[in-house]
């Protein structure tokens, strides 16, 4: 084997190593198509509801809604970041329900929001977000919500424990096929 073919040997092997750095980084940012779930249904439907995990997911959801799911590695307390909505018609806003199974079917779970506690979370698309910054709705239980663009909630779980997420994002006038973005931390 001569000085070249050792030199070019070395320059795969760099460029092969330089890639597994950087893949597992590319890893976790991963797509997951929500299920749509009609209610009642039976208990193994549950069981085919995508899975998403701690890191940033990008949430696909279709104009029916959806669901995804969460289990808890741990004991502790979890922080949701929902943020990036996007839409093929201009989006306005975005729920999420955090939700666990209850006798074959789905309750809403309190987590913690900036405006208390909550069952949802509701967020915006950045540009609408920034027509109405500074600006309060209320919704049907008398409660404030400012429009943000990102909403964090947080939730304590046990280990092994499953929360599922329950979103759906709307438009001018109906709802809409999107995606979102989940970070869990």
């Amino acid at each position: 084997m001569g000085k070249r073919s050792i030199g070019r040997v070395a320059a795969v092997l760099a460029v092969l190593v330089a890639m597994m750095i950087a893949l597992p980084g590319a890893a976790y940012a991963k797509t997951v198509k929500a299920k749509y779930v009609s209610f009642p249904c039976s208990p193994s439907t549950f069981y085919s509801i995508p899975r998403i995990n701690r890191g940033t997911t990008t949430v696909k959801i279709s104009k029916r809604g959806g669901l995804v799911k969460f289990t808890a590695p741990a004991t502790k307390k979890y922080k949701f970041t929902f943020s990036a909505l996007k839409a093929k018609k201009k989006p306005i806003g975005a729920v999420v329900a955090f939700e666990k199974l209850n006798d074959h079917t789905l309750k809403g779970v309190k987590t913690r929001t900036k405006e208390g506690k909550r069952t949802f979370a509701i967020f915006y698309d950045a540009s609408f977000a920034k027509q109405r910054k500074g600006e309060y709705f209320t919704s049907t239980d008398n409660a404030k919500y400012t429009y943000l663009s990102k909403r964090v909630s947080s939730i304590t779980l046990r280990k092994g424990e499953v929360v599922y997420l329950s979103g759906a994002i709307t438009g001018p006038s109906a709802l809409q096929t999107g995606t979102f973005k989940v970070k869990i931390w």
